[in-house]
């Protein structure tokens, strides 16, 4: 269990708990199950400072990690240094500089190693519409059917709600609730 940073995007009735603590309203941020798959100790040769190598799940705070530590150690923490090496199937080998990107002149076509939003849903559901019909009901914020069986990653259960990301020849054009083999769009981008 972890409780995220009042200086976090987690929603507190709707609001932003870092716009709540801009305001200098009083709140409280519940605590949320996340997961660390590893931690390693990479050096603690140095007595004030310990670096770790952590593989966490989504919605992990590694800043509250460090916290977390200080509290259980009778003292405070923080962090020094961080580095996130991977995100998804983007990791540090496969990045871009952004000094190197502003030095370029080009259009971004030509530059290897650019990828597609909808390169970024490999591994989340999604949907590709091929029919006009559906693109115009999805384009007036209208639930459509879909065929569960053509999504990139099929549910194990289908009357279960999942985000699911429809896309029409490549593009993200909406994400929405899916329940059974209707799907409700809940944001819709054209």
């Amino acid at each position: 269990m972890q409780k995220p940073p009042k200086a976090s995007a987690v929603k507190i009735n709707g609001r932003r708990a870092y716009q709540l603590l801009r305001e200098k309203k009083y709140f409280k941020i519940k605590e949320k199950s996340v997961f660390i798959h590893e931690t390693k100790i990479l050096d603690s040769s140095n007595s004030l400072i310990t670096k770790f190598k952590i593989k966490c799940g989504k919605g992990f705070y590694v800043r509250s990690f460090a916290r977390d530590i200080g509290e259980k150690l009778g003292t405070k923490a923080h962090i020094y240094s961080l580095k996130r090496t991977k995100v998804g199937k983007f990791n540090v080998q496969n990045a871009n500089l952004l000094d190197d990107l502003l030095k370029i002149r080009q259009r971004l076509t030509e530059f290897k190693g650019f990828h597609t939003s909808v390169s970024m849903l490999d591994d989340i559901l999604a949907y590709e519409i091929n029919n006009e019909e559906n693109i115009f009901s999805i384009s007036q914020g209208k639930s459509i059917n879909i065929n569960v069986n053509k999504l990139n990653n099929p549910l194990l259960n289908s009357s279960d709600r999942k985000i699911v990301f429809l896309t029409d020849k490549g593009k993200v054009i909406s994400f929405g609730k899916l329940n059974g083999d209707l799907f409700k769009p809940d944001k819709v981008l054209i």
